[in-house]
């Protein structure tokens, strides 16, 4: 995690609140635990997405382990709605009145951000809350604009 924070510096503070972080510091003295590679793969990194997570999820997040198996279903769940999110925003961008929507896109944009962030604490609960009132937001201005076009 180090290594990747030279880069990642936010993403590795999140990552530092997280009980993968937690897990990987009391098992150090037997070099295991979830960290960036678990996930991303080495220094030739992939971002998942909703056709990995959930493979990646079930490592160590399955029936078998009983390690919180619901987890993958979960984060792949998750992970289609943040992907709406991101859709949304472009709508709202591409047909939004730039001059009037520019504070709102702004401000969603740094939501964006920091639900990357957040993703990376894994605290599945939170992030959830947090994507759905993103998205809640941003359907609500996706009607707005829609209502305003058909004027």
């Amino acid at each position: 995690p180090e290594t990747c924070g030279q880069c990642h510096d936010n993403i590795l503070d999140s990552y530092h609140k997280s009980n993968h972080f937690r897990h990987l510091k009391i098992r150090k003295q037997e070099q295991q635990g979830p960290n960036c590679v678990t996930c991303h793969g080495s220094l030739n990194s992939v971002a998942l997405n909703v056709n990995t997570v959930k493979q990646t999820c079930l490592i160590c997040h399955n029936p078998k382990s009983g390690n919180h198996p619901e987890i993958p279903e979960k984060a792949e769940w998750l992970l289609n709605k943040f992907l709406s999110i991101h859709r949304l925003f472009r709508y709202v961008t591409v047909r939004g009145d730039s001059a009037q929507d520019r504070d709102y896109v702004k401000k969603v944009n740094i939501k964006i951000e920091s639900l990357s962030e957040d993703w990376h604490k894994f605290d599945l609960t939170n992030f959830q809350k947090e994507v759905t009132q993103t998205l809640d937001s941003l359907k609500a201005k996706r009607n707005e604009i829609r209502k305003e076009r058909t004027k």
